[in-house]
């Protein structure tokens, strides 16, 4: 860090515990994120709740190159909580914020490869089985490439699987390659 941290205490005495927790805390963030520029921790305790007692808040600022992100954590009952809550979530935003710097992104499900073995054009709506035997119910909107009515039985595609109360359902269907006949239990409706 190239500013020291600054601990701001209101309504509340500074503790060795408190400013030992926090400096765990502040530890654990300089060893994930070597960027740190400064950090600030307001602890404050805000006034007496008549059903839940001392309420305390921690708000953490961390300074990153060209950002500045903010955890406010409002209204715990327990201030370890609250300190424990404020830096999870600082170091979610500031992992995610690197994690886009350097060009990562989240992954998507992965997708299964099956076959089209029903078609209902008329109705909107087939089926698509997967090499393990497994059923999965699609519509013309869960269609991606080609077109719902250019899909034929036995078409190979990719899919991605959606689990439904009505059951195994194919979402984002598209072609894998030209379709080829490879069973005749593979029938059109």
């Amino acid at each position: 860090m190239q500013t020291p941290l600054q601990v701001t205490f209101r309504n509340i005495e500074n503790t060795p515990g408190i400013e030992k927790r926090i400096q765990v805390k502040i530890r654990k963030l300089e060893k994930h994120i070597d960027q740190i520029i400064s950090c600030q921790v307001v602890i404050e305790r805000i006034k007496d709740h008549p059903h839940q007692g001392k309420l305390y808040n921690v708000r953490v600022n961390l300074n990153l190159p060209h950002k500045e992100l903010v955890s406010n954590k409002n209204q715990q009952a327990d201030l370890y909580i609250a300190i424990r809550d404020a830096f999870h979530d600082i170091l979610r935003q500031a992992s995610d914020r690197m994690n886009i710097g350097e060009g990562h992104v989240k992954s998507h499900a992965a997708m299964l490869e099956g076959v089209v073995v029903r078609i209902f054009k008329e109705k909107g709506f087939g089926f698509i089985e997967t090499p393990d035997g497994d059923e999965f119910y699609f519509n013309s909107s869960n269609v991606t490439y080609p077109n719902f009515q250019k899909l034929v039985v036995g078409a190979k595609v990719h899919f991605i699987k959606m689990v439904s109360d009505e059951g195994l359902q194919a979402h984002r269907i598209s072609l894998r390659e030209k379709p080829v006949m490879e069973n005749q239990k593979y029938k059109q409706g």
